[in-house]
């Protein structure tokens, strides 16, 4: 498998143990670094090292209990230097807070690194854009 492959097969397992809510795969997907790290749109989201990122996402999951987070990403686009690889992507993210869809533009950059175990995220950076007067 190509670099590049590997990576979009990492950066698709994130959002399919999203979906599932799987708390063990996602943290395992992230590479054993203490300066890992997640962010989200809100100010609070912020992780630093996996048991951060996994009180960040257990938060998150426990505020949708009875709701998958789904996204969907038009054109991914992987960028490899050496050990280290970058994904951005925008598309579309849903769940259903109170039993009412919502859907959302979503955009995330991902920083990868290769371990002895392949790929793994070390940055996750999630974001809902808005509309801008500018």
């Amino acid at each position: 498998m190509s670099d590049r492959d590997e990576i979009f097969a990492v950066f698709g397992a994130f959002d399919s143990a999203l979906k599932r809510k799987d708390l063990d795969a996602i943290v395992d997907l992230f590479a054993d670094d203490p300066d890992a790290e997640l962010w989200g749109s809100d100010l609070s989201e912020r992780a630093v090292g996996k048991l951060e990122i996994r009180r960040l996402l257990d938060g998150l999951f426990s505020r949708l209990p009875e709701s998958s987070v789904e996204r969907t990403f038009e054109e991914p686009r992987v960028h490899v230097s050496g050990d280290v690889a970058w994904v951005t992507a925008a598309g579309m993210a849903r769940w259903e807070p109170d039993g009412e869809p919502r859907v959302i533009p979503y955009r995330v950059t991902a920083v990868m690194v290769r371990t002895g175990d392949g790929w793994r995220w070390h940055t996750h950076n999630g974001s809902q854009p808005t509309e801008s007067d500018a």
